[in-house]
């Protein structure tokens, strides 16, 4: 099925066939959800509540914060290899002890140069003492271990994957 626009729009079946193909490709969540990313076709939208449906069908709980961003995604889109997904408000999740601000907006796009990556990300910021945009995230291999390198206007840092 198609909008107005051409996009296609994915049902609960075809976010469960991406699921299945990116989970059987590795090993890790990072990973498998960039490939979802990279898997929902040139123009493609989905709605928060397929997503939420197929996820619990999948029986892959989120747990947390990332359940509370889930239940805030109203719409996700896909033209060529920008991402825009549009929440239901702006969210302020705490991971690993630091919050995290995501816009009602956020937009990146998904590559693989280097490793797996989400570039050009707006709407992204953390707090530490002032709020810090978010840049790029990539999954990377380093000395056997598989990290995850921020990058902001102010550094760069590697997050072990555990």
């Amino acid at each position: 099925m198609s909008d107005a626009s051409g996009a296609t729009i994915l049902s609960v079946d075809d976010v469960m066939k991406l699921m299945t193909g990116a989970r059987a490709g590795t090993s890790d969540r990072v990973s498998a959800s960039l490939a979802i990313f990279q898997g929902l076709g040139e123009n493609a939208v989905l709605s928060g509540d397929v997503l939420r449906q197929a996820l619990s069908q999948a029986s892959l709980a989120l747990e947390g914060p990332l359940a509370d961003v889930l239940a805030g995604v109203g719409s996700i889109t896909k033209t060529g290899s920008l991402i825009t997904l549009v929440n239901n408000q702006e969210l302020r999740p705490v991971l690993q002890g630091n919050t995290l601000r995501l816009k009602q907006t956020v937009t990146f796009e998904v590559g693989l140069d280097g490793g797996p990556s989400l570039t050009n990300i707006a709407g992204v910021a953390v707090h530490k003492v002032f709020w810090i945009d978010i840049q790029q995230v990539q999954l990377r291999q380093q000395d056997g271990q598989k990290i995850v390198r921020v990058v902001t206007g102010h550094g760069t840092r590697d997050l072990p994957l555990s």
